[in-house]
């Protein structure tokens, strides 16, 4: 078993976690290892053809919503130079039906017509430009 320095353990139990679901390769994810976390985010959003809802971005990344969703403004910019571009499915009140008309990654906390706080998440991909 590899050794690693400060939260090493951590993203040790976190890709265990990944590879028994089946949601990757344990060899890259460990060789991400000494990577950023924006950098792991967008191989993780390009190498993808389904997307991740921002719920699972959380759990793989082991960050917090807020950071996830400055990583995902920031990459969307960034993609704009290096041809290609985040895709995002909006997310949906459950109740209602309502759908939220984004612009920029943002996770609303609820409805804005119902009130209702049953959403689903929103689900981000990207993709390379030819």
């Amino acid at each position: 078993e590899m050794e690693m320095e400060g939260g090493g353990r951590s993203l040790r139990r976190s890709v265990r976690k990944t590879y028994r679901r089946g949601e990757g390769n344990l060899r890259r994810l460990m060789s991400a290892v000494g990577t950023t976390r924006r950098k792991r985010l967008r191989d993780l959003l390009l190498s993808t053809d389904e997307g991740y809802p921002l719920d699972h971005l959380e759990r793989l990344l082991e960050a917090r919503r807020s950071t996830l969703i400055d990583d995902l403004e920031h990459l969307r910019l960034s993609f704009r130079h290096q041809d290609a571009k985040l895709l995002m499915v909006p997310p949906a009140c459950t109740t209602c039906g309502f759908v939220f008309r984004l612009d920029a990654p943002k996770a609303p906390s609820r409805c804005p017509v119902c009130k209702s706080r049953a959403l689903s998440e929103p689900i981000f991909k990207a993709e390379a430009e030819a």
